[in-house]
């Protein structure tokens, strides 16, 4: 009897390891972090390009607990570049896109209008209902959960210039003033019925969301009414949960 239990709690701990906990080899860390070098030299670097390092990379190892000097892994950083072609290297690799503790790559991609990486995260499972704070691209905000592994960040000025607010995609791409973002995800929450806010989403658009036009103004209030219509009234997901 003993040993039944004793396998069963090995084969536990197997299925738990084999998600986001897996660990990486020497190598890997080694590899991943050239590749950093590579985008930080050329941002627009291909997949065929870095072939002989990518290829070395097993895929049941997670490359997203591999970070940059700036605290951010590999899906993030080719994200903020909108380098498509390694952002589709990097979901390939039975990855877990809706989980961090910061700056999710689809928040990253709405905040900055990047359609086509926003396409594809949804595409590959991104849920537009998770919320997390924004720290990228600065360091790591002093109550985010990354800073503290990353003794190297010392930049106490971003704290002013940061938000804290746990925020979901739709307000990324209202923030950064993303109209086509907006009816992207628009559309997409209509298809999928992808549940939102608690209040929803305000029909009028924020500070933040930038000066714009008046025509460009009008088309967020349509865009963010329709989704405000959408979406439910079910709680955001928040990323740091086992579901």
């Amino acid at each position: 009897m003993g040993g039944v239990f004793s396998h069963f709690f090995r084969s536990g701990h197997a299925l738990l390891s084999g998600g986001h906990n897996r660990g990486v080899s020497d190598s890997t860390r080694k590899n991943i972090r050239v590749v950093f070098d590579a985008l930080r030299a050329n941002p627009k670097v291909t997949v065929h390009r870095l072939e002989g390092l990518l290829g070395q990379v097993p895929r049941s190892e997670n490359i997203l607990i591999i970070h940059n000097e700036e605290g951010y892994n590999l899906l993030q950083k080719c994200v903020g570049i909108n380098n498509v072609d390694m952002i589709r290297w990097c979901i390939s690799r039975n990855i877990d896109i809706n989980r961090g503790c910061c700056s999710l790559p689809l928040h990253i991609a709405c905040l900055r209008g990047f359609d086509e990486a926003v396409e594809l995260l949804l595409k590959h499972g991104a849920r537009i209902d998770v919320e997390a704070r924004m720290c990228w691209p600065g360091p790591h905000h002093q109550n985010c959960e990354e800073r503290s592994k990353h003794s190297n960040i010392n930049n106490e000025d971003h704290y002013t210039r940061s938000s804290d607010k746990l925020q979901c995609a739709i307000y990324y791409a209202i923030d950064g003033d993303q109209v086509d973002i907006l009816e992207l995800l628009s559309s997409r929450a209509r298809t999928t019925g992808c549940p939102g806010s608690r209040s929803g989403p305000s029909s009028t658009l924020p500070a933040s969301a930038g000066p714009g036009t008046a025509s460009s103004t009008s088309s967020q209030n349509e865009v963010m009414k329709s989704t405000s219509v959408t979406m439910s009234t079910t709680p955001f997901i928040n990323p740091h949960s086992t579901i």
